[in-house]
């Protein structure tokens, strides 16, 4: 049976990674705990071992140039008739803690990985340092043709910095999106399974 191909979803703490997850597999497996005062209304919880989804993406053998589409694991075997005429590649989705103290975590977890999603909170400028030195930590226990795909988060929220100013802040080129909504997500893990794709039949 075909191996599933692995993404590395890391980042800093409270940068979306439990909920990029979340969002794609509703059944992940995520393992937190709550925080002794909560980070914010929204965040009472953090990532202290690791989350695991499991999606599918599934492309029409007719019309290749479709970026197809990412639905969960359970969905697609529930619906597997329907995609009878598409080529199916399963995936899998590993996020990890993104405190700063997790670093030997972290190392463990992304060995295997074919490639990385790394998110930046895109409204918290203090947040900022502490991304840049996870990302250099990132990039130190990978090879470096496994492809990365930065991704500025939380495009949809007040007081967003702005892809140009992040980029800029991080010296790394990023994309633009929001994990809630969905918004630029599937076109970053589409676009960096493609990428997995090409590097593996080259």
């Amino acid at each position: 049976m075909e191996k599933p191909i692995k993404i590395l979803i890391t980042g800093y703490f409270n940068s979306g990674k439990s909920t990029l997850i979340r969002s794609l597999d509703p059944d992940a497996i995520v393992i937190e705990k709550h925080m002794r005062s909560a980070y914010s209304e929204d965040k009472t919880q953090t990532t202290t071992g690791f989350d695991l989804g499991r999606i599918a993406w599934l492309r029409p053998k007719i019309g290749s140039e479709s970026i197809g589409e990412l639905v969960s694991e359970s969905d697609y075997e529930k619906q597997k008739e329907t995609y009878v005429d598409y080529i199916v590649k399963k995936v899998e989705l590993k996020g990890v803690p993104g405190k700063m103290h997790f670093s030997i975590i972290r190392s463990i977890l992304a060995k295997g990985c074919d490639g990385v999603i790394f998110l930046i909170d895109g409204c918290e400028m203090d947040h900022i340092k502490n991304s840049i030195e996870i990302l250099k930590e990132t990039k130190n226990y990978l090879d470096k043709d496994i492809p990365l795909k930065i991704i500025a988060n939380k495009s949809d929220k007040e007081g967003y910095l702005g892809r140009v100013k992040i980029s800029s802040l991080i010296q790394e080129d990023v994309l633009e999106a929001s994990v809630k909504t969905k918004r630029g997500i599937i076109e970053a893990i589409t676009s960096i399974l493609e990428q997995i794709l090409r590097k593996n039949t080259s």
